[in-house]
C-alpha cells in the first residue's frame, strides 16, 4: 500500500514531453500571429515619437523667441532633418544650443520644405511668427521606413506663417514633401 502511494505521488510532478511540446507549439503559434501587429505598433510609435519631438522643438523655438525678444531657429543637423535638429538663437549669440535632437532611427526619414522649396531651417521672430516666411507654410514629413511602406500612415507637421503648428496623419494628398 505504501509503495502505491509513493508511485502515484511521483507521477504527479512535472510535465510529460508531449505536454511540453504542445505548450511550446501553442506559444509559438500565438507569437507568430502577434508579431506583425507588434511590428506595426512599433513603427507607429516611432513615427509618433519623431513627430512629437520635432513639434516640441518647434514650440520651444517659438516660445523662446517670444520670451527672449529675438529670433530663434530650428536647424537640421548637417542640412538633413534625418540627422536630427537643434534649437539655437541667431549666430550673434554663438555656442548656445537650447535643445538638440539626435538622428532619427535607421530607415526613418524627416523631410522639410517651405512651400515647394527644400528647407533645412525655420526661424521664429520675437512675435512668435515665422520669420521671412513670405506667407508660405513650412511642411515636414515624418516618413515610415521602407519595409513598412504605407506612407499615408506617416505624419505631417505644418507650421503656418503666424507660427501655429499642427501635426496630422499624412493623407493621399498633402503639400508636405513626399516620402
Amino acid at each position: 500500500m505504501v509503495s502505491t502511494i509513493r508511485n502515484s505521488a511521483r507521477r504527479l510532478h512535472g510535465f510529460t514531453l508531449v505536454e511540453l511540446v504542445v505548450a511550446v507549439s501553442i506559444v509559438a503559434i500565438l507569437a507568430a500571429l502577434a508579431l506583425p501587429s507588434f511590428r506595426e505598433m512599433s513603427v507607429r510609435m516611432t513615427i509618433t515619437s519623431n513627430a512629437n519631438d520635432l513639434v516640441g522643438a518647434l514650440n520651444l523655438a517659438r516660445t523662446e523667441a517670444v520670451k527672449r525678444g529675438y529670433p530663434v531657429n530650428v536647424v537640421a543637423t548637417s542640412s538633413n532633418w534625418k540627422n536630427g535638429w537643434s534649437v539655437t538663437p541667431p549666430s550673434v549669440i554663438p555656442a548656445l544650443t537650447l535643445q538638440s535632437h539626435p538622428a532619427v532611427a535607421t530607415n526613418y526619414k524627416v523631410l522639410g520644405a517651405q512651400g515647394a522649396t527644400a528647407s533645412t531651417a525655420i526661424s521664429f521672430n520675437a512675435t512668435g511668427n515665422v520669420a521671412n516666411s513670405s506667407n508660405a507654410s513650412y511642411y515636414f514629413s515624418v516618413c515610415r521606413p521602407t519595409f513598412a511602406n504605407d506612407q499615408t500612415q506617416g505624419r505631417v507637421i505644418e507650421v503656418k506663417p503666424n507660427g501655429s503648428i499642427t501635426s496630422y496623419r499624412r493623407g493621399s494628398t498633402s503639400l508636405a514633401p513626399g516620402c
